[in-house]
């Protein structure tokens, strides 16, 4: 399923490169780009942490449908210079409202810098990982949520506190 969702990622970016998006405004198109680019890395940074070494591509494969495996070093300095590159792009709102809850923030993109630089223990990065997180402090979009109990409850979800959730239904499931 994830690498299914890389080819997503891929596919928007592709189309994007190629101006297949004619009717969308410039300004539209660096929102896809940027949120494009950080889910491959979400998606990327979860095989990562699961497996180390994984095929690697950034363009959908074509036939015969083979990708390098690349080393975990490898698979994180990859990640991690297109996670860089989404930051430098600065066109996410630090948090979205309430109609766009669950999309790419800047929080959430400097909440995965932090968290996989924190993984890797590159501490080349660490000044950089608490600058992001003091900026998020410093916007005070985000604050923590009174009843840190609530926080596991259906009530307790997309909060003052949350960065990114993933709500998950167990409802039509077999």
């Amino acid at each position: 399923e994830v690498t299914r969702l890389i080819k997503r990622c891929n596919d928007l970016l592709h189309y994007i490169e190629d101006n297949k998006l004619e009717h969308v405004s410039n300004q539209n198109i660096a929102l896809y780009v940027a949120q494009g680019t950080a889910l491959r890395v979400f998606y990327y940074n979860m095989l990562w942490h699961y497996f180390g070494n994984i095929p690697f591509y950034l363009k959908n494969l074509t036939s015969p449908y083979t990708a390098p495996q690349l080393p975990a070093d490898e698979v994180y300095n990859a990640i991690i210079v297109e996670l860089e590159g989404v930051i430098d792009m600065d066109v996410l709102p630090m948090r979205w409202d309430n109609d766009n809850s669950g999309r790419i923030s800047q929080a959430m993109v400097y909440m995965m810098y932090a968290e996989m630089v924190m993984y890797q223990n590159d501490q080349s990065r660490y000044s950089k990982a608490l600058e992001y997180m003091k900026k998020i402090i410093e916007s005070n979009q985000y604050k923590l949520h009174d009843d840190y109990a609530n926080l596991w409850e259906e009530s307790g979800e997309w909060c003052e506190e949350s960065i990114w959730e993933i709500n998950f239904t167990s409802v039509g499931s077999t």
